[in-house]
This record gives structure tokens, sequence and C-alpha cells, in this order.
């Protein structure tokens, strides 16, 4: 019986109405034909079927051609046809013609039992995978919906057949009759309970010989004495004490074996029982009267206990390996990292340790501003630190610094994590990388020539600091500057030249701004500096520094140059368009003072009654 069923192993593969299928990769199954693989398939089917029914004849008590203890043949036949589909049929309907044939049945007879056997095995086939069960018997419903089958359906139907069969043809009285059809739908129920699942659970797998028994190995192989020597040498009867005793044996084998140990420990000790009960020992023999019932009744109970544990047991494994398939997923796809309240990092995941550069062990213990990019506003972080603290989200996209000194652009979304009692603990950050978006956008809001913003982000960048200087009552300064005499160094030099005196003024500009400041080209040979979060002192401050950076440089070709500077500082609720115009009108009054000099918009004189504004620059 065990070579034939580890051929079958070998061979195997689902059939197309077959919901699972098996993993056909053992090169037998790849070298032998079709026709001949399916020969091979029937032939197992039918040796087993005739085999496995002479076993189950030889150890029960007694049999006329129907048995109330277990018949194997049938749980064999139902497992061939849910894994090899109905084409396998002609290996039941041969098996069982030869069992009867052998069992002293007319040839009518014969053949009538093996027909409706044969049609009862394509019958499960149909209704087993209508239902949509999973051969491997991984879910609570796979193993139910099996059950169900086997003792409502199947055996029904079968038993009703073959007893009325036999009842025609006066093998059995009609006084018979009900015991005899109970004998057949138990006995052949409990086969099927019994060997279906173990077959299904060792070859309906993925990789057969990757089975989970390494924790419930030493418990199954100590059934195998324990079992003999209390079914021979404990003096108690009765199966609710014998099903008490071996109840927490076959949960731990159900708990850490799965499916496939406890069908094969539940399979161990039927063959036991029945042996020792048709020799006349054991707790199910009462003076010297086998209680079949009660056998049959323990192993029924056993298989049940067993197999519906394994596969409670066998789900939560599942649900906890496809838990832990998310979250490595999560891990290496999703750039997360969790800080404590002061910003330090507690947790990162693979994908932020490959965009940062950084290990974790780097990175845990670390604040968060490791990765902090130097051109990112204070003001930005001041605004994300003050939305977080107060238990509300924030979100924003960030320019960090890696490990190697290339920066990288992510769209974060922080989440507080809070406590029981209520209060925040810590915080979460998803982020997105925008890389590849950001270079983009780049390109679109930075002046080619200069690499400093354009005027378009300029603009958006005034609008943005307008509305968070009303919205936390902030100041806002505005520095406006260009190179004296740049028409000259056209008409002198060439434009060439002319263009190298402007990347060096951006080089310069940029050198000498402050963190939270944001320069850009405003058109021609004019920039323009936002200061956020800057009053009227710290604008003349740093145009002052510019000024001096500026008249200090050597540019090329050209030597040195200076620059006019016109800078405001907006009034409460004040316009863009009015703060630029001040600017503007003070770089004028630079220009008509004699250059190289800073004008605030507030010292301004004033204007020409005849033209409006101070005169035009040069």
């Amino acid at each position: 019986m065990i070579p034939l069923i580890s051929a079958s192993k070998e061979i195997q593969e689902f059939p197309a109405t077959s919901a699972t299928h098996l993993n056909p990769s053992s090169r037998m199954a790849q070298n032998i034909s079709p026709s001949l693989l399916y020969l091979l398939r029937i032939t197992t089917l039918a040796c087993l079927y005739y085999m496995s029914g002479q076993v189950s004849f030889m150890i029960s008590v007694t049999h006329d051609i129907v048995t109330l203890v277990v018949f194997a043949a049938e749980g064999i036949s139902l497992a061939f046809v849910i894994l090899y589909g109905r084409p396998v049929w002609p290996g039941v309907f041969i098996g069982q013609l030869a069992l009867a044939m052998i069992n002293g049945l007319s040839w009518p007879l014969a053949l009538g039992i093996s027909l409706i056997n044969t049609l009862e095995a394509i019958l499960a086939n149909l209704l087993f995978f209508k239902l949509r069960l999973n051969p491997a018997m991984k879910q609570l419903r796979d193993a139910g919906g099996l059950f169900g089958l086997i003792f409502l359906c199947f055996q029904p139907v079968s038993a009703t057949l073959g007893v009325t069969l036999l009842w025609s043809a006066g093998h059995i009285a009609s006084n018979d009759y009900p015991m005899a059809w109970f004998s057949w739908w138990f006995g052949n129920g409990m086969g099927q309970l019994l060997v279906t699942p173990l077959l299904l659970s060792l070859l309906a797998r993925p990789h057969p010989r990757r089975l989970p028994w390494k924790q419930a190995s030493l418990l199954v192989l100590l059934l195998v004495p324990a079992s003999w020597i209390f079914f021979t040498l404990v003096p108690f009867s009765g199966a609710t004490l014998v099903f008490a005793v071996f109840t927490p044996i076959l949960t731990l084998v159900a708990m850490w074996g799965a499916m496939s140990a406890a069908t094969f420990s539940t399979c161990l000790i039927s063959v036991i029982a029945l042996y020792e009960t048709s020799h006349g020992i054991g707790p199910f023999v009462i003076q010297g009267k086998p209680q079949l019932m009660d056998l049959n009744l323990f192993l029924m109970g056993s298989a049940l206990t067993s197999q519906f544990i394994a596969v409670m047991f066998s789900e939560r494994r599942e649900a906890k390996d496809a838990l832990q398939r998310y979250v490595d997923i999560v891990d290496k796809h999703v750039i997360i990292s969790s800080t404590d309240l002061a910003g330090v990092i507690t947790n990162a995941s693979q994908a932020f340790c490959r965009i940062s550069g950084y290990t974790k062990e780097e990175l845990i213990g670390q604040p968060h501003n490791l990765v902090r990019h130097p051109d990112m506003s204070k003001a930005v972080y001041q605004e994300l630190w003050d939305t977080i603290l107060t238990g509300a989200s924030w979100s924003g996209e960030l320019k960090n610094l890696a490990k190697n000194g290339n920066h990288y652009w992510v769209k974060v979304n922080i989440e507080p994590l809070w406590c029981e009692e209520g209060t925040i603990h810590g915080f979460t950050a998803i982020r997105q990388d925008i890389t590849d978006k950001k270079k983009v956008e780049e390109l679109s809001i930075t002046d080619r020539l200069t690499q400093l913003y354009n005027r378009m982000m300029l603009d958006n960048t005034l609008q943005r600091e307008l509305e968070r200087s009303d919205r936390y009552g902030q100041e806002l300064s505005l520095i406006l500057f260009d190179v004296d005499h740049f028409k000259s160094v056209n008409d002198t030099y060439g434009h060439q030249v002319g263009d190298q005196v402007l990347i060096h003024m951006a080089l310069v500009l940029r050198t000498n701004v402050r963190d939270v400041d944001v320069p850009g080209r405003w058109g021609g040979e004019e920039f323009l500096v936002i200061c956020p979060e800057t009053d009227a002192v710290g604008a003349r401050t740093l145009s002052e520094k510019l000024r001096a950076a500026v008249a200090n440089h050597d540019f090329p070709t050209v030597g040195h140059k200076t620059s006019s500077f016109g800078v405001g500082t907006r009034a409460p609720g004040e316009s863009i368009t009015s703060l630029l115009k001040r600017v503007d009108d003070a770089l004028y009054q630079a220009k008509r003072n004699g250059r190289n000099q800073v004008v605030f918009s507030t010292d301004l004189p004033t204007p020409d009654p005849e033209t409006g504004h101070p005169p035009a620059r040069s």
C-alpha cells in the first residue's frame, strides 16, 4: 500500500475541474505520456481500493457485504476523484467489482454495487468543486464541507441504492434493512472521514514533501506504542474514557503538525483500535462482545476533533503568514519610519534605509533631522511640529539628504501614535518617493541659466507666503536687486559674458541667503529674494550682506560689479502687488542715489510731482 501511494505522489497533477492545482514538477510525471499516466492512475486506484477493502474486512468483527467498521476503500476512491478528476472512475469500478466477487456476490450484484460506488465517486467530484472546496483542507469550510458531503449526501445516496439492491436480491431481510442501511452509511462514511483528508492533506499541497511535522513527529511516533499498550493492557472500557485519554494527544498533534499529522495519527489509532477489537481485546470489548457503535463513535469523535483543530490552527498560521508577508512587502516597498516625541527614530523600513542610504542600525536612535536637507526652510518644520504636537496629521513635500550627499524628495504623511490613555507617544511617517516628479517640476520652475527659481515659482511662493503670513501673523519682507550697468556688459563683452555674470550673481545669492529665504530670477538682470518671518531690520541686514558680497566678488572677464537693492516689509493686510510696487520703487531710488546701495521702501522720498515716480534706471 505504501509504495503505491508513493507512486501516486510522484505523478500528481490536478484535472481541469479541480480548484487547486498540484505541482507537477516530478520528472516521472513529466516523462510519462498522458495515456500511460492515466492507466497508471486507474491501476493504482483499483489496487488500492481492493487491498484496503480486504484489510477493512479482515479487521472487522463481523460482516456480510456491509460492515459497521471503517471501510477505507471509500476514502481512497473519494481522494482520487478529487485529486485526479472524474476520468479515474474505472479504478473505482474495477476495484469494487473485484472486491465484491471475492466476497461471494454474484455477477449481477457485483456489477450493481460497483456501478453505485462509481456513480457516488463521480457525484463526489461534481459537488466538491461545485462548492469550491479546497483539496488541501486549509480552512474550516473545506473540512466542514467535506464532512457534510460525506454524511449528508454521498453516503445517504450510496447506502440507499446499495442496500436496496441487496434487499431486492434477497441478501438482506426486510427487518434488517435499517441496520444494513446504517452500517453502509456509517462504515463507508467513516472510511472517507479518516482516509480522504489524510490523502488530500498529503497530496494536494504545492510541495508535498514539505510537511509541517517537525514539532509533532515525536508525538506521532509515540502514538503507536502508547495506543497499543492502552488498548491491550488498560482495564477500562467505554468510548468516553478512551476519547478523554486520546483527545489531548491528538489535539497537540493537530496544533503542531497540521492536517496531515492529525489525520495520520487518527488513522494509526483507528487501525490499532480496530485490530485489537477484532481480536476481542481493548476497551471496546465488554464480556467478550465488541461494542462496534462505541468504537465507531470514538473514531468519529477523534477524527473530527483532530481535523477541525488542525484546520483552525492551520487557518491561524495562514493568517499569520499572510500578515507577515504583507508586513514584509510594506517594509520592502513603503518608506516608513517611527519616532518618539522628540523626533528620535525608533523604527525604519527597508525602503527608508534604501532611499536614505543608511542602515537600520545607523538610523535607530538618531534624530530625524539626520536626513533633513539644508535647502528646506525652518518654517516648514516649525509648522510640521506645531501641527503634529496638537494630535493632528501633517502632509507635505520634503527635500531630504541621503548619506552619500545626494538629495531626494518625498511626499510625507505624518500621523500621531496614541496611547490607551489618550496621550501621544510618538509619530509614524509614511512617505512616497517623488524625486522624479520633482525633477520634472524643477525643470518647469527653475531658470535655465541661473538654476534659481523662475518667475512662475516666485509668484507661487509669494502667494503661499502671503497666506502663511496672514494665518500666523508673521512678518514678510522682499528684496529686489539688479546688476548695475548690466547693459554695458552685454554691449562691451557680448551676451555670453553677460550670461556668466548672471550665473555668478546667482552663485553669490545662493551662498549668502539664509535657509528660510527663497531666491529667484525675477527677470533679465533682476533678482528677487522672498524673506519669510523677517522684519525690516532683518531684511535690511541681509540686503547689506548681499550687496557687499556682490561688490567683493570677482566676476569672469568683467572683474568687479555692483548691485542696487530695493527692500520692503509687508504691512498688515497689504497685497503682494502693493508690496512689489514699493520694493520696485525702492530699487529705482537706489539707482537714482548712485547705485551700489540699499534703499528701504519706507525711506523713499516724495515722488516727483511731474513724473509720479523716481527717474528710470540704467
